[in-house]
């Protein structure tokens, strides 16, 4: 699909899923990542994995990019934690979702 992802992902029916085993976030910026986790949050099963592609972007800064959008998610969904399980390339992170039952 073509588009900016907080216009795609805000169409009902624009991608109908329903559960997600693998999240591939390759978003960049903040502003992107932030309408791809709100659209991952209901549908990630449990033991998902999540990469970010470019988790280390921004020379590693906590408060940009996907990690600022990472951290702002989990603090509103503390239900959720993320372990930490390996890294993909230079810039890439990946985790794998739990979340408390």
């Amino acid at each position: 699909m073509e588009g900016w992802f907080y216009r795609t992902l805000a169409e009902p029916d624009a991608i109908p899923l329903q559960k997600v085993a693998v999240a591939w976030v390759d978003c960049d910026l903040y502003e992107s990542t932030v309408p791809v986790l709100e659209y991952l949050t209901p549908r990630l099963a449990q033991g998902a994995i999540i990469v970010f592609d470019d988790w280390y972007c921004f020379q590693g800064a906590s408060d940009r990019g996907e990690q600022r959008a990472c951290r702002e998610w989990l603090e509103a969904n503390r239900d959720i934690e993320l372990v930490p399980w390996q890294s993909h390339h230079w810039a890439g992170r990946a985790f794998i979702f739990r979340r408390a039952s």
